[in-house]
């Protein structure tokens, strides 16, 4: 599934994002982009990774309230959500 900039989501509970969640899709703030720089680029709300045995897509979401991850260090107000952790609202 193709999500769009803007889409309502929500965020399955899962190991990284053991809460879970609701949010909307964005393209990340210029300072991520920069920040996470490998070679992908990150303009748009999505990114794909190569994993271990597959590819891996990421969507930026910023919550509709800060979200704790598996890290405990946040709350978080934004982050990168795998898309298979998602559902549309």
């Amino acid at each position: 599934m193709k999500f769009n900039d803007g889409d309502h989501v929500k965020i399955l509970p899962h190991l990284w994002w053991p809460e879970g969640g609701t949010g909307r899709v964005s393209i990340p703030p210029d300072f991520i982009s920069e920040a996470i720089y490998s070679g992908d680029t990150f303009d748009t709300t999505q990114r794909t990774l190569i994993g271990n045995n597959r590819l891996i897509t990421e969507i930026w979401v910023s919550f509709d309230t800060p979200i704790m991850d598996i890290s405990d260090d946040g709350p978080y107000v934004a982050g990168e959500v795998s898309m298979e952790y998602l559902e549309l609202l």
